[in-house]
């Protein structure tokens, strides 16, 4: 599994269901247990402490109780948020078929 950094998300996440935690895991900086926090204002702290990060950043979080999976990708300019994009949502089906809320299924007629 390895070591990842935390994040608390305190923005609206697009897509549904929504996940019933603010708290996430990322492998996109460190990994070393550090903690981060994308505030209201959309700004990026590391540790309380604004950053200057400049790219994408992936997060995700999983509800045993539920069996749901989140997978978010968030973009920074000079520290700041400029979008929140659902990467995954869906149930993982323990001893059936997983329900998957996005990316939504295909049109076939498309």
């Amino acid at each position: 599994m390895g070591m990842f950094d935390d994040i608390t998300v305190n923005q609206q996440l697009p897509g549904e269901p929504k996940p019933l935690t603010r708290n996430f895991q990322t492998k996109d900086f460190e990994c070393e247990l550090a903690r981060y926090e994308i505030t209201r204002d959309g700004r990026l702290l590391k540790d309380g402490s604004d950053t200057e990060f400049h790219g994408w950043l992936e997060f995700h979080t999983y509800d045993s109780r539920t069996h749901m999976w989140w997978s978010y990708k968030a973009k920074f300019t000079e520290g700041r948020l400029m979008e929140i994009r659902p990467v995954s949502i869906y149930e993982n089906g323990i001893g059936g078929a997983s329900k998957v809320f996005y990316p939504p299924e295909a049109d076939p007629d498309v």
